[in-house]
């Protein structure tokens, strides 16, 4: 009996000790929970932390940017020489030249992207349409559908000197296109393994910021996007009779303030002798890479040399100052454009719709032509060339 009383007691205490045990468990599995409950909510807390961490880096990378020193100090040069050009635009014969990064861009996305180059691209919209836009971008849309700022140190002329540097520089590009003087566009991708200079044909030069050119023209149709080529577009509809680019439906994949309208495109092989005919207008000397470069960048030849040859009929097209005043008022309007070229093309018309012998004058070979309803240009031909008389232009 004394053994199994001492059993019982045994039983009894090692009962009490798994009591002891099991409220011990119970405790530090709630203090364990806890602890987890708690790892989860700071989790939670670092990761939103992260995030905004990501955010805040993206400002500050701007911030770093615009605070920059040597931004600062590009900001106080720039600034110097906006006078300069103000007065250089208007007396000297200037082009333009940017680089680019080769065919990265054309190339980027897909198989379809990678069958052609930048030049072909664009070369396909004039053979089509007989001009295409060529943009200096200034973003480029990523995969998030955010822009990265492809100049973190700006461009050559600033938003808010358009309406003067930029406005002068317009002005001077349609006086000389209507006077016949060549306005070139210089391309130059550096980068191997596309190194090649290109040189285009410019016909018009417009600015906006981060738009499309004459974006809220409605005389202008289609929409100018209906002439860039497809790899400008992150996403595009038919354009055959858009006015307007429609912001929810066509996104352009690089925002670009500058934009030049070209109707010729040629790859140049003597690079090394094209680079020494070029100077920059600022400095009268060659174009210095070993600097940083504000594009679009002002440059000049030491030697005069076409690149496209005329194909008109006419060696030579006048303007009277009242007609080539309303011609530049009206931005060098498409319609009246084809008209010119149509009359280079063919030559003298015979009597139309739109066309008619003008029996206003004697012994003159003056023509009226009607573009619109209510807009005329009246031609006076003459052996080897045409004088545009007067322009009635209405928008």
């Amino acid at each position: 009996m004394q053994a199994f009383e001492e059993a019982r007691n045994l039983l009894s205490e090692l009962e009490n000790d798994i009591s002891v045990i099991r409220g011990f468990v119970d405790e530090k599995t709630r203090e364990s929970n806890a602890l987890l409950e708690e790892k989860l909510y700071y989790q939670k807390e670092i990761d939103k932390l992260v995030g905004d961490k990501d955010e805040l880096d993206k400002v500050l990378g701007k911030c770093t940017v615009d605070m920059c020193p040597y931004r600062l100090s590009f900001e106080k040069v720039r600034e110097g020489y906006k006078g300069d050009i103000l007065e250089l635009v208007k007396k000297r014969d200037f082009h333009f030249f940017m680089c680019y990064r080769g065919n990265y861009y054309a190339r980027l996305e897909s198989d379809h992207y990678r069958e052609k180059t930048v030049v072909q691209y664009h070369k396909e919209i004039i053979d089509k349409h007989g001009f295409c836009w060529w943009a200096k971008f200034y973003k480029a849309r990523t995969p998030d559908g955010d822009y990265e700022i492809l100049e973190p140190f700006g461009e050559s002329i600033r938003p808010k000197d358009f309406d003067t540097v930029g406005a002068m520089i317009r002005e001077r590009v349609k006086e000389r296109v209507l006077n016949g003087d060549p306005v070139y566009l210089f391309n130059y991708s550096p980068n191997p393994p596309d190194i090649e200079l290109i040189v285009c044909n410019v016909v018009d030069f417009y600015y906006c910021e981060e738009g499309i050119p004459y974006q809220n023209d409605s005389s202008s149709s289609p929409a100018q996007c209906a002439y860039f080529p497809s790899y400008y577009m992150a996403s595009k509809e038919d354009c055959t009779n858009c006015k307007d680019m429609d912001p929810q439906r066509c996104v352009l994949r690089f925002p670009s303030n500058f934009w030049f309208k070209i109707d010729a495109i040629q790859e140049l092989e003597d690079v090394n002798d094209q680079f020494i005919n070029l100077e920059n207008c600022f400095s009268n000397d060659y174009i210095n890479f070993a600097i940083p470069i504000f594009y679009p960048l002002l440059v000049s030849q030491k030697q005069q040399q076409r690149y496209f040859q005329q194909s008109g009929i006419f060696t030579r097209i006048e303007f009277t100052e009242d007609a080539k005043q309303v011609m530049l008022k009206s931005g060098n309007d498409e319609r009246i454009i084809r008209v010119l070229e149509a009359i280079d093309s063919k030559g003298k018309p015979t009597p139309g719709a739109h066309v008619k012998r003008f029996k206003g004058v004697k012994d003159r070979d003056l023509w009226e032509y009607r573009f619109s309803k209510k807009g005329r240009i009246f031609v006076e031909f003459r052996n080897n060339s045409i004088a545009i008389e007067k322009l009635l232009f209405h928008t």
